[in-house]
């Protein structure tokens, strides 16, 4: 683009060659606390496994505007007090490991379809954010490796005084799972999907330098049935499982 000029949209980045996008095979019972971050709302990677706290909860942070961050960010869509942040794009490639596996696999072209939506408050106190994506990958050569995955999360923080904040957090994933994976037999056919959501509420109070947070979260995982070569249906109800959690959390500014 011409100098001095700000980009409306977010830059594509391809993928490398020989391998489709999208979130990177791993072990089905993850820990679902590892997407966890309560109070800082952006998604800044569109694989979760990426999304991992990063210092305090910025839940006493002020807003600042985009343009003063970065003076080169997406302007958006004003929407009343909100900043509204569209995308839709499309790859093609070819994958030489459509399935993620160690097993004997089919190449094929491919093409994703990808959908995002992100929204940003604009307000003098309190804090709304959300981040949504949704994805389709297909295989034109190997239709067993066709799959979605999308990734949400919607967060709010309401200002109760100057030094006390309360946060909110929902969030999930769907994915699914690779044939021949730990978790998963050989013999199962196609990429059973898996479900994890959950969400986190919490306070944290300011003292001077020094704040304490406090935080409850409960997340789910739920993961479909697979189906076997000869036609038998897989129950995998015995993996489902809910997690619960409280923290404690204490941090001080040193400068």
């Amino acid at each position: 683009s011409a100098p001095g000029k700000r980009s409306a949209a977010p830059s594509i980045t391809a993928a490398p060659a020989g391998v489709a996008p999208g979130p990177p095979s791993r072990p089905a019972q993850q820990n679902f606390r590892s997407l966890e971050r309560p109070f800082n709302f952006a998604v800044t990677a569109p694989v979760l496994d990426q999304i991992v706290f990063q210092g305090l909860p910025p839940i006493l942070q002020r807003n600042t505007s985009a343009s003063v961050t970065d003076p080169y960010a997406p302007l958006g869509l004003r929407v009343g007090t909100l900043l509204v942040f569209p995308n839709v794009q499309a790859l093609v490639g070819y994958d030489t490991n459509p399935e993620r596996t160690t097993l004997q696999s089919k190449a094929s072209p491919f093409v994703r379809t990808e959908a995002g939506l992100s929204v940003r408050s604009d307000w003098a106190v309190h804090e709304f954010n959300a981040d949504l994506r949704g994805a389709y990958n297909r295989f034109f050569q190997n239709p067993a490796a066709d799959r979605p995955d999308a990734v949400g999360r919607i967060g709010l923080r309401l200002d109760a005084s100057r030094d006390t904040a309360l946060g909110f957090e929902l969030r999930g994933i769907i994915d699914s799972e690779t044939p021949g994976s730990a978790n998963l037999t050989s013999r199962a056919q196609g990429r059973p999907l898996t479900y994890l959501y959950g969400g986190t509420a919490g306070v944290t109070q300011r003292f001077n330098r020094l704040a304490v947070s406090a935080l409850g979260s409960i997340d789910r995982s739920n993961y479909d049935d697979a189906q076997l070569g000869n036609g038998v249906v897989l129950s995998q109800r015995d993996r489902n499982y809910t997690q619960y959690g409280l923290r404690l959390r204490t941090g001080y500014e040193l400068s």
